[in-house]
């Protein structure tokens, strides 16, 4: 017989061969108790332990003899040969005999998971829908991605893309207790059913000017208006202050006093007010030694130059030195010994109204009342301050700055109701937007479309854009960016809990282990969507018992309990 013929005759009895050892097994166990016949050899499984349920084809795989039986993908008989599944076949929990139930260990199956899914040039891994995943460390993570809906990992922060990305979410229980909107997701924005304009108080109006105002005005008009703001927020039925749009210094633009009823603060026109903590008309009452200037002030709590501005339009602060003789020598710095102060501006010009000389006043808000500011850009040496005092004041901005301020943060909220839409809170020695209890009772904030930037001159490294303290605080940021900080960006601590949504933290200056976010002794921080970059060291650190939720957001360089790190579905 010819060669060809025998090879023709061989191929055709290899083939039937085949066939006859292509079989089917009742489970996974009943085909790691059977030895293969032939390399390629399949069998098919009808289930891995119940029929029906992850079963599928398994084939010889003559050629490994190292790898290990998985239980799922690959099965070793007791003489150590392997089935295997193929890898045109996508994996799933099922194959394995688990579900997700947030209690069995899944770490083996979904690790085998991920490696089958990579031989097989395949970048997702599928898990089961609405099930909890109980894991310790997972390999090769950042090459593949996890599907599911409405499922997480029980302790860890791997990322599950879900189907249902857009939409409706679902707020823990502790803040719906609170804040009774309705929160959203949708084209890579969150959003609210809140509209900040509706809590803006109607009435009564009285005016005032910075330019041909007079407190022996009426007020009623703006031709009658009052020159300063103080006069208008201490009458008896007040209900809107209108003021005029420019600048205000510390005499016209800073009440005495908290407010004692419920008004609004708006800006004629649709303009700006700046509110200042310093005096205008500096020009003359300076007297010059070498290049020290130097006038009568006490209760200085800072000084800057707004002739002089950065890229985000903040004011040039001038470095406090430790005597006026140094002042003569440092270019851009002040000194005050408590009754005289001294500058040497940066370029060396005489004081002018452009130098802002910041004194120890604040724009203070106590007891049950309501405030709604609106275009106003608060910039007084003490900042702005909400304080619980025998009732919860409730704080509504709308498009308004809080800068400049060295001795609380620039917002500062004590047992406060605030509710801040498209605010900044910039340039201060402290906190950018600062929230705590007052006689015991905690503080409450809501942030939407804020930013809390380039705080924190103490070098203490714990002056933050935004920061919520003691047990009971909770405040919910979406669309918010917090960078630059001397400090943590975004950080709960003292048992304060956030809800943060599409929210971005950069670029900390804390000198050491700095981080974008943080949470420490008690209290649950969620992130949603958010966004840690730059340079800082960590991502996020947790200290204490507190406790990390995340979603759709990369925290990979991290410090903490690792069993504190867990995944929530804020779409369940």
């Amino acid at each position: 017989m010819a060669l060809s013929k025998l090879t023709s005759v061989a191929k055709s009895v290899a083939r039937r061969l085949l066939q006859v050892v292509v079989s089917s097994k009742d489970s996974v166990q009943a085909l790691r108790d059977y030895e293969p016949l032939i390399s390629g050899q399949q069998i098919s499984v009808l289930g891995h332990t119940i029929s029906g349920v992850g079963g599928g084809t398994f084939y010889y795989d003559a050629s490994d003899t190292t790898s290990a039986d998985n239980n799922g993908t690959v099965i070793v008989t007791s003489k150590g040969e392997r089935w295997k599944r193929p890898k045109d076949k996508v994996s799933s929990l099922s194959m394995f005999n688990q579900i997700g139930d947030g209690v069995e260990d899944n770490t083996i199956a979904i690790n085998a998971m991920i490696d089958h899914e990579l031989s097989a040039n395949r970048k997702t891994v599928v898990l089961p829908n609405s099930s909890t995943f109980e894991v310790g460390n997972l390999f090769n993570t950042s090459q593949v991605s996890f599907l599911a809906t409405a499922s997480t990992f029980k302790t860890k922060t791997y990322h599950i893309t879900d189907s249902l990305r857009v939409g409706m979410l679902t707020l823990p229980p502790l803040f719906t207790t609170w804040f009774t909107k309705s929160v959203q997701y949708s084209n890579g924005v969150g959003s609210a059913s809140f509209d900040v304009t509706e809590h803006e108080i109607i009435g009564k109006t009285y005016y005032v000017r910075h330019t041909g105002g007079n407190d022996s005005n009426d007020g009623l008009t703006f031709a009658t208006a009052f020159r300063t703001l103080n006069k208008a927020t201490t009458q008896p039925d007040v209900d809107v202050v209108m003021l005029q749009s420019g600048v205000y210094d510390r005499n016209d633009g800073v009440w005495d006093a908290s407010p004692t009823r419920s008004l609004s603060i708006k800006v004629l026109g649709g303009g700006y007010a700046d509110l200042t903590g310093s005096d205008l008309g500096e020009a003359g009452s300076w007297s010059l030694t070498s290049k020290t200037y130097k006038r009568t002030r006490s209760a200085v709590e800072s000084v800057w130059d707004s002739s002089h501005l950065d890229k985000y339009g903040d004011w040039l602060r001038l470095e406090k030195v430790g005597t006026s003789a140094a002042v003569d020598t440092t270019p851009n710095s002040w000194y005050t010994d408590g009754v005289d102060v001294w500058v040497r501006m940066i370029d060396d010009r005489a004081p002018d109204d452009d130098t802002k000389v910041q004194l120890s006043n604040s724009h203070l808000v106590t007891g049950p009342i309501t405030i709604y500011a609106e275009n106003i850009n608060f910039a007084s040496g003490l900042g702005f301050v909400a304080r619980y005092d025998g009732g919860r004041p409730t704080v509504y901005a709308n498009n308004c700055t809080f800068k400049y301020a060295d001795v609380t943060g620039n917002f500062r909220s004590e047992g406060a109701d605030s509710y801040l839409v498209d605010c900044i809170a910039a340039q201060g020695k402290f906190d950018g937007f600062n929230y705590h209890e007052s006689a015991s009772e905690p503080c409450r904030a809501f942030e939407l479309n804020c930013v809390g930037r380039n705080n924190g001159t103490t070098g203490l490294g714990n002056n933050n854009g935004s920061t919520c303290h003691d047990a009971g605080g909770l405040v919910i940021r979406i669309n918010c960016e917090y960078f630059g900080n001397e400090g943590p960006n975004c950080i709960d601590v003292l048992g304060a809990s956030s809800f943060n949504l599409n929210v971005t933290a950069k670029d900390s200056k804390k000198s050491t282990t700095s981080r974008n976010f943080a949470i420490a002794d008690t209290g649950d921080m969620y992130l949603a969507y958010c966004t840690s970059a730059g340079s800082s060291d960590f991502d996020v650190v947790l200290s204490g018992a507190s406790i990390l939720y995340t979603y759709m957001t990369d925290v990979a360089v991290t410090s903490g309990p690792v069993v504190n790190f867990r995944q929530f579905n804020p779409f369940a």
